[in-house]
C-alpha cells in the first residue's frame, strides 16, 4: 500500500503529471503525532468517522504559504461536518507555531511530521490529499495546481464523501 500511495505522489507531485484517478485500492498509511497542545491526534480507520484532508507544508515554502488560507476556510467551513484539516509540518527550520499563531489558523498543527511525509512518500510542499473514512485517497493535489483550483477540487471531493455518507445516498 505505502508503496502505491508512494508511486502516486511521485508522478502527481515531481513529474507534473496530469490529473491522476486514484485507484480505489490506494490508502493512506496510519499514524500517531502529538499536536502543540500534546494530546495525540490518531489518524487511523478506527478512529475516522468523516473524510479529512492532510496538508504536508512547511513555512518556507511560498506555494505552502499561498494554499494555507484556503484549506484553513476549508477547516472552518466544515469543521461542523466532521471533516478536519491536519497541518503535518515537514522540513522545518523556523517556528511554525508562531507562523500559525500569527495568522490565528484553525487547523490542527502536527509538528514533526517528516516520518509520516517519507511513509506517504512526500517529495515535495505543499502535498494535500482528501481521504475517506476508511483512509482510502480519493484527491492528490497536482504540483502546480494554484491555491484556488486546490480549495475548489478540495471541495467538490469532499462534498462528494459527504452526500455519500448520507442515509439513502447510492
Amino acid at each position: 500500500m505505502r508503496r502505491q500511495l508512494a508511486a502516486l505522489l511521485s508522478s502527481v507531485l515531481l513529474l507534473n503529471a496530469p490529473a491522476v484517478e486514484v485507484p480505489q485500492e490506494v490508502f493512506a498509511p496510519e499514524w500517531r503525532l502529538e499536536n502543540v497542545a500534546g494530546s495525540t491526534i490518531s489518524f487511523t480507520a478506527e478512529d475516522r468517522l468523516r473524510p479529512a484532508v492532510l496538508l504536508f507544508w512547511t513555512s518556507w515554502c511560498p506555494y505552502c504559504r499561498e494554499l494555507m488560507p484556503f484549506l484553513d476556510r476549508i477547516q472552518r467551513e466544515y469543521a461542523a461536518r466532521g471533516v478536519s484539516v491536519y497541518a503535518l509540518n515537514i522540513w522545518e527550520d523556523s517556528d511554525p507555531l508562531a507562523y500559525f499563531s500569527e495568522r490565528q489558523y484553525a487547523m490542527p498543527l502536527l509538528l514533526a511530521a517528516d516520518l509520516v511525509a517519507e511513509d506517504y512518500g512526500v517529495k515535495s510542499t505543499p502535498a494535500v490529499l482528501v481521504v475517506d473514512e476508511s483512509l482510502r485517497v480519493h484527491y492528490v493535489r497536482e504540483r502546480g495546481d494554484a491555491a484556488a483550483d486546490v480549495d475548489s477540487a478540495v471541495r467538490v471531493t469532499l462534498n462528494r464523501l459527504l452526500d455519500a455518507s448520507l442515509p439513502g445516498s447510492p
